[in-house]
């Protein structure tokens, strides 16, 4: 006879072994947001995503991919990523 007792777990819970990196993706333009990744089992929630850089997630037409428009906006997040001053010695 086998007896399993409830421990008050999840099952798959974040940060398991073998986890992979999620973003939030609020646009479903298939980048999400650099702020709060989750390492996680699957793709969950609003955490669909495993491609981060998304410089504005109210805006589907705005990512890395994009096509830089003459509508006033930067499109492509070339001018932000322009001026990452990370120094790497």
């Amino acid at each position: 006879m086998t007896f399993r007792f409830f421990h008050g777990g999840s099952v798959d819970e974040g940060a398991s072994e073998g986890c992979e990196t999620y973003y939030t993706d609020q646009d479903k333009d298939g980048y999400g947001i650099d702020v709060d990744p989750k390492c996680t089992c699957g793709p969950g929630g609003t955490y669909t995503t495993q491609e981060s850089g998304d410089c504005d997630d109210e805006d589907p037409d705005a990512n890395l991919s994009a096509t830089e428009q003459c509508n006033g906006k930067d499109d492509d997040w070339f001018s932000v990523q322009a001026l990452d001053l990370t120094w790497n010695p």
